[in-house]
Protein backbone atom coordinates (compact mmCIF):
# COMPACT_ATOMS: atom_id res chain seq x y z
CA UNK A 1 0.00 0.00 0.00
CA UNK A 2 1.29 3.45 -0.85
CA UNK A 3 1.66 6.44 1.49
CA UNK A 4 -1.60 7.96 0.27
CA UNK A 5 -3.49 4.80 1.18
CA UNK A 6 -4.38 3.79 -2.38
CA UNK A 7 -3.49 0.51 -4.01
CA UNK A 8 -1.51 0.97 -7.23
CA UNK A 9 -3.04 -0.60 -10.37
CA UNK A 10 -0.80 -3.39 -11.66
CA UNK A 11 0.60 -2.74 -15.16
CA UNK A 12 -0.62 -5.13 -17.83
CA UNK A 13 1.82 -7.86 -18.71
CA UNK A 14 1.52 -7.04 -22.42
CA UNK A 15 -0.40 -4.27 -24.11
CA UNK A 16 -2.81 -5.48 -26.79
CA UNK A 17 -2.05 -4.06 -30.23
CA UNK A 18 -5.01 -2.18 -31.63
CA UNK A 19 -5.56 -2.11 -35.41
CA UNK A 20 -4.20 1.02 -36.99
CA UNK A 21 -7.09 3.11 -38.34
CA UNK A 22 -7.05 3.50 -42.11
CA UNK A 23 -7.83 7.01 -43.32
CA UNK A 24 -6.97 6.59 -46.98
CA UNK A 25 -7.78 3.83 -49.47
CA UNK A 26 -4.93 1.35 -49.79
CA UNK A 27 -5.69 0.97 -53.49
CA UNK A 28 -6.20 4.47 -54.94
CA UNK A 29 -5.24 6.68 -51.95
CA UNK A 30 -8.58 8.55 -51.81
CA UNK A 31 -9.81 9.76 -48.36
CA UNK A 32 -12.15 7.26 -46.68
CA UNK A 33 -15.55 8.20 -45.25
CA UNK A 34 -17.10 4.78 -44.64
CA UNK A 35 -16.55 1.05 -44.93
CA UNK A 36 -15.81 1.31 -48.66
CA UNK A 37 -13.81 3.70 -50.81
CA UNK A 38 -15.96 6.22 -52.64
CA UNK A 39 -13.58 6.26 -55.62
CA UNK A 40 -12.77 2.62 -56.41
CA UNK A 41 -15.16 0.69 -54.12
CA UNK A 42 -12.51 -1.29 -52.24
CA UNK A 43 -13.18 -2.26 -48.62
CA UNK A 44 -11.64 0.22 -46.16
CA UNK A 45 -10.39 -2.26 -43.55
CA UNK A 46 -8.88 -5.23 -45.36
CA UNK A 47 -8.75 -8.60 -43.68
CA UNK A 48 -5.54 -10.61 -43.57
CA UNK A 49 -5.27 -13.01 -46.48
CA UNK A 50 -5.74 -16.63 -45.44
CA UNK A 51 -7.34 -19.80 -46.76
CA UNK A 52 -10.33 -19.23 -44.48
CA UNK A 53 -10.99 -15.72 -45.81
CA UNK A 54 -10.68 -16.87 -49.41
CA UNK A 55 -13.10 -19.75 -48.77
CA UNK A 56 -15.50 -17.36 -47.04
CA UNK A 57 -15.44 -14.98 -50.03
CA UNK A 58 -16.14 -17.81 -52.49
CA UNK A 59 -19.05 -19.14 -50.41
CA UNK A 60 -20.38 -15.62 -49.93
CA UNK A 61 -20.27 -14.85 -53.68
CA UNK A 62 -21.78 -18.16 -54.80
CA UNK A 63 -24.12 -18.83 -51.90
CA UNK A 64 -26.28 -15.75 -52.23
CA UNK A 65 -29.08 -16.25 -54.72
CA UNK A 66 -29.02 -12.56 -55.63
CA UNK A 67 -25.25 -12.30 -56.02
CA UNK A 68 -23.68 -10.86 -59.16
CA UNK A 69 -22.74 -14.32 -60.43
CA UNK A 70 -26.21 -15.85 -60.32
CA UNK A 71 -27.93 -12.63 -61.36
CA UNK A 72 -25.70 -12.44 -64.43
CA UNK A 73 -26.02 -16.11 -65.39
CA UNK A 74 -29.78 -16.07 -64.92
CA UNK A 75 -30.22 -13.02 -67.14
CA UNK A 76 -27.74 -14.38 -69.69
CA UNK A 77 -29.56 -17.70 -69.98
CA UNK A 78 -33.20 -16.59 -69.87
CA UNK A 79 -33.25 -13.02 -71.24
CA UNK A 80 -31.23 -12.68 -74.49
CA UNK A 81 -30.09 -9.11 -75.10
CA UNK A 82 -31.02 -7.94 -71.59
CA UNK A 83 -27.44 -7.72 -70.28
CA UNK A 84 -26.36 -5.69 -73.31
CA UNK A 85 -29.15 -3.17 -72.71
CA UNK A 86 -28.32 -2.98 -69.01
CA UNK A 87 -24.65 -2.31 -69.73
CA UNK A 88 -25.43 0.38 -72.31
CA UNK A 89 -27.91 2.00 -69.89
CA UNK A 90 -25.14 2.34 -67.28
CA UNK A 91 -26.40 -0.34 -64.85
CA UNK A 92 -23.15 -2.29 -64.66
CA UNK A 93 -22.04 -2.92 -61.06
CA UNK A 94 -24.81 -5.46 -60.41
CA UNK A 95 -23.56 -7.75 -63.20
CA UNK A 96 -20.25 -9.39 -64.11
CA UNK A 97 -18.17 -7.48 -66.69
CA UNK A 98 -19.02 -8.78 -70.19
CA UNK A 99 -15.53 -9.59 -71.44
CA UNK A 100 -14.55 -11.29 -68.18
CA UNK A 101 -17.80 -13.28 -68.35
CA UNK A 102 -17.04 -14.35 -71.92
CA UNK A 103 -13.46 -15.32 -71.06
CA UNK A 104 -14.40 -17.41 -68.00
CA UNK A 105 -17.23 -19.27 -69.75
CA UNK A 106 -15.09 -19.95 -72.84
CA UNK A 107 -12.31 -21.39 -70.68
CA UNK A 108 -14.77 -23.64 -68.84
CA UNK A 109 -16.29 -24.78 -72.14
CA UNK A 110 -12.99 -25.68 -73.81
CA UNK A 111 -11.70 -27.40 -70.67
CA UNK A 112 -14.81 -29.58 -70.54
CA UNK A 113 -14.53 -30.22 -74.27
CA UNK A 114 -10.90 -31.30 -73.94
CA UNK A 115 -11.88 -33.72 -71.16
CA UNK A 116 -14.24 -35.49 -73.55
CA UNK A 117 -12.51 -35.75 -76.94
CA UNK A 118 -14.23 -37.59 -79.81
CA UNK A 119 -13.64 -41.30 -79.93
CA UNK A 120 -11.51 -42.86 -82.61
CA UNK A 121 -13.04 -45.89 -84.32
CA UNK A 122 -11.07 -48.91 -85.44
CA UNK A 123 -12.96 -51.15 -87.85
CA UNK A 124 -12.36 -54.87 -87.52
CA UNK A 125 -12.88 -56.01 -91.08
CA UNK A 126 -12.33 -59.69 -90.41
CA UNK A 127 -15.09 -62.31 -90.10
CA UNK A 128 -15.44 -65.32 -87.87
CA UNK A 129 -16.09 -68.87 -89.05
CA UNK A 130 -19.82 -68.16 -89.33
CA UNK A 131 -19.20 -65.30 -91.77
CA UNK A 132 -20.31 -62.56 -89.37
CA UNK A 133 -18.24 -59.33 -89.39
CA UNK A 134 -16.10 -58.65 -86.35
CA UNK A 135 -17.61 -55.20 -85.78
CA UNK A 136 -16.24 -51.83 -84.68
CA UNK A 137 -14.07 -51.06 -81.66
CA UNK A 138 -14.00 -47.48 -80.36
CA UNK A 139 -11.62 -45.81 -77.97
CA UNK A 140 -9.23 -42.90 -77.49
CA UNK A 141 -5.79 -42.91 -79.16
CA UNK A 142 -3.76 -45.85 -77.85
CA UNK A 143 -6.73 -47.19 -75.89
CA UNK A 144 -8.53 -47.96 -79.15
CA UNK A 145 -5.63 -50.04 -80.44
CA UNK A 146 -5.31 -51.93 -77.15
CA UNK A 147 -9.03 -52.62 -77.07
CA UNK A 148 -8.97 -53.84 -80.66
CA UNK A 149 -6.09 -56.21 -79.98
CA UNK A 150 -7.93 -57.66 -76.97
CA UNK A 151 -11.00 -58.16 -79.15
CA UNK A 152 -8.87 -59.91 -81.75
CA UNK A 153 -7.36 -62.22 -79.14
CA UNK A 154 -10.79 -63.21 -77.85
CA UNK A 155 -12.05 -63.75 -81.40
CA UNK A 156 -9.18 -66.05 -82.34
CA UNK A 157 -9.61 -68.06 -79.14
CA UNK A 158 -13.33 -68.53 -79.75
CA UNK A 159 -12.74 -69.49 -83.39
CA UNK A 160 -10.17 -72.11 -82.42
CA UNK A 161 -12.50 -73.57 -79.83
CA UNK A 162 -15.53 -73.66 -82.15
CA UNK A 163 -13.76 -75.13 -85.17
CA UNK A 164 -14.27 -78.94 -85.42
CA UNK A 165 -11.20 -81.11 -85.15
CA UNK A 166 -9.64 -81.76 -88.52
CA UNK A 167 -11.72 -79.13 -90.25
CA UNK A 168 -8.95 -77.42 -92.24
CA UNK A 169 -11.37 -75.17 -94.12
CA UNK A 170 -12.68 -73.65 -90.87
CA UNK A 171 -9.17 -73.18 -89.52
CA UNK A 172 -8.08 -71.55 -92.78
CA UNK A 173 -11.08 -69.20 -92.66
CA UNK A 174 -10.26 -68.23 -89.09
CA UNK A 175 -6.64 -67.53 -90.04
CA UNK A 176 -7.68 -65.31 -92.97
CA UNK A 177 -10.18 -63.44 -90.79
CA UNK A 178 -7.51 -62.80 -88.17
CA UNK A 179 -5.08 -61.58 -90.84
CA UNK A 180 -7.64 -59.12 -92.18
CA UNK A 181 -8.33 -57.87 -88.68
CA UNK A 182 -4.64 -57.33 -87.93
CA UNK A 183 -4.27 -55.44 -91.21
CA UNK A 184 -7.24 -53.21 -90.37
CA UNK A 185 -5.86 -52.43 -86.93
CA UNK A 186 -2.41 -51.64 -88.29
CA UNK A 187 -3.86 -49.40 -91.01
CA UNK A 188 -5.98 -47.42 -88.52
CA UNK A 189 -3.04 -46.91 -86.16
CA UNK A 190 -0.64 -45.96 -88.95
CA UNK A 191 -3.14 -43.54 -90.52
CA UNK A 192 -3.31 -41.38 -87.37
CA UNK A 193 0.49 -41.12 -87.29
CA UNK A 194 0.94 -40.40 -90.99
CA UNK A 195 1.61 -36.87 -92.22
CA UNK A 196 -1.25 -34.58 -93.17
CA UNK A 197 -0.27 -34.37 -96.87
CA UNK A 198 2.47 -36.99 -97.36
CA UNK A 199 2.59 -37.04 -101.17
CA UNK A 200 1.72 -33.42 -102.00
CA UNK A 201 3.75 -31.53 -104.58
CA UNK A 202 4.26 -28.11 -102.98
CA UNK A 203 5.32 -26.69 -106.35
CA UNK A 204 1.69 -26.86 -107.49
CA UNK A 205 0.67 -24.10 -105.06
CA UNK A 206 1.31 -21.29 -107.55
CA UNK A 207 -1.68 -19.02 -107.36
CA UNK A 208 -2.03 -15.47 -108.52
CA UNK A 209 -4.62 -12.86 -107.57
CA UNK A 210 -4.62 -9.87 -109.94
CA UNK A 211 -0.95 -10.47 -110.61
CA UNK A 212 0.05 -10.59 -106.94
CA UNK A 213 2.07 -13.60 -105.84
CA UNK A 214 3.39 -12.33 -102.50
CA UNK A 215 1.53 -15.08 -100.61
CA UNK A 216 3.15 -17.98 -102.51
CA UNK A 217 6.17 -18.31 -100.15
CA UNK A 218 3.77 -18.61 -97.22
CA UNK A 219 1.81 -21.35 -99.00
CA UNK A 220 5.04 -23.21 -99.72
CA UNK A 221 6.07 -23.07 -96.05
CA UNK A 222 2.66 -24.34 -94.95
CA UNK A 223 2.80 -27.18 -97.47
CA UNK A 224 6.30 -28.28 -96.46
CA UNK A 225 5.37 -28.12 -92.76
CA UNK A 226 2.24 -30.25 -93.24
CA UNK A 227 4.32 -32.94 -94.95
CA UNK A 228 6.28 -33.42 -91.71
CA UNK A 229 3.41 -33.23 -89.18
CA UNK A 230 1.19 -36.19 -88.29
CA UNK A 231 -2.58 -35.96 -88.48
CA UNK A 232 -2.87 -36.65 -84.76
CA UNK A 233 -0.41 -33.88 -83.82
CA UNK A 234 -1.98 -31.38 -86.21
CA UNK A 235 -5.49 -32.11 -84.93
CA UNK A 236 -4.49 -31.51 -81.33
CA UNK A 237 -2.68 -28.27 -82.20
CA UNK A 238 -5.69 -27.07 -84.18
CA UNK A 239 -7.98 -27.77 -81.22
CA UNK A 240 -5.72 -25.70 -78.95
CA UNK A 241 -5.87 -22.75 -81.36
CA UNK A 242 -9.66 -22.65 -81.75
CA UNK A 243 -10.14 -20.41 -78.64
CA UNK A 244 -7.72 -17.90 -80.17
CA UNK A 245 -9.77 -17.95 -83.36
CA UNK A 246 -12.80 -16.61 -81.48
CA UNK A 247 -10.98 -13.35 -80.66
CA UNK A 248 -10.82 -12.61 -84.40
CA UNK A 249 -14.25 -14.02 -85.13
CA UNK A 250 -16.17 -11.66 -82.82
CA UNK A 251 -14.81 -8.41 -84.34
CA UNK A 252 -15.78 -9.65 -87.83
CA UNK A 253 -19.38 -10.21 -86.74
CA UNK A 254 -19.48 -6.84 -85.01
CA UNK A 255 -18.35 -5.17 -88.23
CA UNK A 256 -21.19 -6.86 -90.13
CA UNK A 257 -23.68 -5.51 -87.59
CA UNK A 258 -22.13 -2.06 -87.93
CA UNK A 259 -23.04 -2.15 -91.64
CA UNK A 260 -26.51 -3.61 -91.08
CA UNK A 261 -27.43 -0.96 -88.51
CA UNK A 262 -25.55 1.96 -90.06
CA UNK A 263 -28.63 4.20 -89.95
CA UNK A 264 -29.20 3.46 -86.25
CA UNK A 265 -26.02 5.40 -85.43
CA UNK A 266 -24.70 2.66 -83.18
CA UNK A 267 -21.04 2.60 -82.23
CA UNK A 268 -18.87 -0.35 -83.20
CA UNK A 269 -18.20 -1.25 -79.57
CA UNK A 270 -21.94 -1.66 -78.96
CA UNK A 271 -22.14 -4.36 -81.64
CA UNK A 272 -19.02 -5.99 -80.22
CA UNK A 273 -20.65 -5.97 -76.77
CA UNK A 274 -23.79 -7.62 -78.16
CA UNK A 275 -21.86 -10.51 -79.72
CA UNK A 276 -19.67 -10.87 -76.64
CA UNK A 277 -22.80 -11.41 -74.54
CA UNK A 278 -24.33 -13.73 -77.13
CA UNK A 279 -21.27 -15.96 -77.36
CA UNK A 280 -20.99 -16.02 -73.57
CA UNK A 281 -24.62 -17.19 -73.63
CA UNK A 282 -23.74 -19.84 -76.25
CA UNK A 283 -20.85 -21.14 -74.14
CA UNK A 284 -23.13 -21.30 -71.07
CA UNK A 285 -25.81 -23.26 -72.96
CA UNK A 286 -23.23 -25.68 -74.40
CA UNK A 287 -21.68 -26.18 -70.94
CA UNK A 288 -25.10 -27.07 -69.53
CA UNK A 289 -25.69 -29.40 -72.48
CA UNK A 290 -22.41 -31.26 -71.88
CA UNK A 291 -23.18 -31.66 -68.19
CA UNK A 292 -26.70 -32.91 -68.95
CA UNK A 293 -25.44 -35.34 -71.59
CA UNK A 294 -22.92 -36.66 -69.08
CA UNK A 295 -25.72 -37.32 -66.59
CA UNK A 296 -27.84 -38.97 -69.28
CA UNK A 297 -24.87 -41.05 -70.40
CA UNK A 298 -24.44 -42.65 -66.97
CA UNK A 299 -28.21 -43.23 -66.76
CA UNK A 300 -28.78 -45.96 -69.32
CA UNK A 301 -32.56 -45.81 -69.47
CA UNK A 302 -32.40 -42.07 -70.36
CA UNK A 303 -29.70 -42.38 -73.01
CA UNK A 304 -32.27 -41.93 -75.80
CA UNK A 305 -33.00 -38.38 -74.63
CA UNK A 306 -29.52 -37.19 -75.69
CA UNK A 307 -30.56 -36.51 -79.28
CA UNK A 308 -33.53 -34.47 -78.08
CA UNK A 309 -31.25 -32.42 -75.79
CA UNK A 310 -28.85 -31.66 -78.66
CA UNK A 311 -31.70 -30.66 -80.96
CA UNK A 312 -33.26 -28.40 -78.31
CA UNK A 313 -29.89 -26.74 -77.69
CA UNK A 314 -29.43 -25.87 -81.37
CA UNK A 315 -32.98 -24.51 -81.65
CA UNK A 316 -32.57 -22.38 -78.53
CA UNK A 317 -29.32 -20.89 -79.83
CA UNK A 318 -30.97 -19.81 -83.08
CA UNK A 319 -34.06 -18.47 -81.31
CA UNK A 320 -32.00 -16.59 -78.72
CA UNK A 321 -30.01 -14.77 -81.41
CA UNK A 322 -33.23 -13.48 -83.00
CA UNK A 323 -34.68 -12.50 -79.61
CA UNK A 324 -31.45 -10.74 -78.67
CA UNK A 325 -31.43 -8.69 -81.88
CA UNK A 326 -35.03 -7.67 -81.27
CA UNK A 327 -34.30 -6.73 -77.66
CA UNK A 328 -31.18 -4.65 -78.36
CA UNK A 329 -31.89 -2.99 -81.71
CA UNK A 330 -35.65 -2.46 -81.28
CA UNK A 331 -36.77 -3.01 -84.86
CA UNK A 332 -39.83 -4.73 -86.32
CA UNK A 333 -40.03 -8.50 -86.59
CA UNK A 334 -39.93 -8.39 -90.40
CA UNK A 335 -36.89 -6.13 -90.60
CA UNK A 336 -35.15 -8.06 -87.81
CA UNK A 337 -35.88 -11.34 -89.63
CA UNK A 338 -34.24 -10.00 -92.80
CA UNK A 339 -31.13 -8.87 -90.92
CA UNK A 340 -31.17 -12.12 -88.97
CA UNK A 341 -30.82 -14.10 -92.22
CA UNK A 342 -27.98 -11.83 -93.34
CA UNK A 343 -26.26 -12.32 -89.99
CA UNK A 344 -26.55 -16.12 -90.27
CA UNK A 345 -25.02 -16.08 -93.77
CA UNK A 346 -22.16 -13.80 -92.76
CA UNK A 347 -21.76 -15.83 -89.58
CA UNK A 348 -20.98 -18.90 -91.65
CA UNK A 349 -18.65 -16.98 -93.99
CA UNK A 350 -16.80 -15.34 -91.09
CA UNK A 351 -16.49 -18.68 -89.33
CA UNK A 352 -15.06 -20.25 -92.48
CA UNK A 353 -12.54 -17.45 -93.00
CA UNK A 354 -11.32 -17.47 -89.41
CA UNK A 355 -11.13 -21.27 -89.41
CA UNK A 356 -9.02 -21.28 -92.59
CA UNK A 357 -6.78 -18.66 -91.00
CA UNK A 358 -6.50 -20.85 -87.89
CA UNK A 359 -5.46 -23.81 -90.05
CA UNK A 360 -2.68 -21.75 -91.65
CA UNK A 361 -1.57 -20.42 -88.26
CA UNK A 362 -1.53 -23.95 -86.84
CA UNK A 363 0.47 -25.25 -89.80
CA UNK A 364 3.10 -22.56 -89.29
CA UNK A 365 3.39 -22.94 -85.51
CA UNK A 366 2.85 -26.65 -84.84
Amino acid sequence: MSATGTTPTPAPAREQALPTPVTRCLDCGAPLAGKFCGECGQRAQLRSVSLATLAHDVIHDLGHVDSRVWRTLRALLLRPGYLTNEFLAGRRTRYLPPFRLYLVLSIIFFVLLSCNPPEEAIVLEGADVTGEPSGVVTGKDGEALSQAMDELSREMTSQSASAPAGDEAAADAATKAAAKTVAAIGKAAADADSSVIPDADCGLFKWSAAGHTWFEPGLDRVCEKLKTVSKREFGRALFRNVPKMMFFFLPLLAFVNLLLYAFRRRKYVEHLLFYTHFHAFAFLVLILQMLLLFVLGITNHLAGVSSLVKFATIVYLFVALFMGMRQVYRQSRLLTAFKYVVVLITYGISLLLTFVGTIFYTALTV
